[in-house]
């Protein structure tokens, strides 16, 4: 698969604080990718978050905690105020309910709201992964409540969709590819061990119905036995993706 690899290590080793996200109610294929990648960027001592918007399947095999419940992505906030020709005497502050009340008191001069300014400090993030999205707005809350972040902030986009709007700095898009975790596969190879190939197993698994899918290549199956050779845990994988079906039917390839 011809991915660029250069540019991608170029662009991840040139930030630290990266934010991995992707369509709001990821399915499978997205959270496992996702944690493949929190796993693989972690152990390059990268600062990693990973949030998705609205409902996230709890996958036990793998580990969900690591996915955030909520986001800041706002590093700090500041109040400004102008005290030319003016002397501040005491400053406190109280917590009524949901509202915070900052008492000013000036010795000299009258303050006017006019003398307040509001700033947004940095962003917490200084790059996003975005995984299984077509556009931003797929990102559901997350982008529609910090749009100016995402517009001003790199993006790697990685996809599999025909329909993706290449909205990312850096844009691995392969329409041909049957998931996420396989295209993820060429890029942290040289990285895997148990947890990254049982993650990325686990999104090849879902994405391909048990490997049924007409876009399933003899390439695809070999991809999935070297990440079993890694130590990915099939079985745990298909008793908890398929609960309800006979594991040996699922093997041999049949529906129920």
């Amino acid at each position: 698969m011809n991915l660029p690899l250069k540019e991608l290590s170029k662009i991840l080793n040139s930030y630290e604080n990266i934010l991995l996200t992707g369509p709001a109610n990821p399915n499978i294929d997205v959270i496992s990718t996702a944690l493949a990648w929190n796993i693989f960027l972690s152990l390059k001592n990268k600062k990693v978050d990973l949030f998705f918007s609205g409902k996230v399947i709890n996958l036990p095999f793998l580990d969900t905690k690591k996915i955030k419940k909520d986001i800041d992505i706002i590093n700090n906030f500041k109040i400004i105020l102008d005290i030319t020709n003016k002397e501040v005497d005491k400053l406190d502050y109280n917590i009524d309910g949901n509202e915070l009340y900052i008492d000013i008191i000036s010795k000299k001069g009258a303050l006017k709201e006019e003398n307040i300014k509001l700033k947004e400090e940095d962003y917490k993030y200084d790059l996003i992964i975005s995984f299984g999205a077509s556009n931003l707005k797929q990102l559901g809350n997350v982008f529609e409540e910090h749009d100016k972040f995402f517009h001003n902030t790199p993006v790697i986009n990685l996809d599999n969709s025909l329909i993706n709007e290449n909205f990312g700095q850096l844009n691995i898009v392969k329409g041909s590819s049957t998931s996420l975790s396989e295209i993820s596969y060429y890029i942290l190879e040289k990285n895997l061990n148990k947890e990254i190939s049982t993650a990325l197993l686990s999104g090849m698994i879902s994405a391909t119905n048990s490997f049924q899918s007409s876009q399933v290549t003899p390439s695809t199956l070999e991809l999935a036995s070297n990440l079993i050779t890694k130590g990915a845990e099939r079985e745990k994988i298909i008793e908890n993706l398929y609960r309800t079906k006979n594991i040996n039917t699922l093997l041999c390839g049949k529906r129920t």
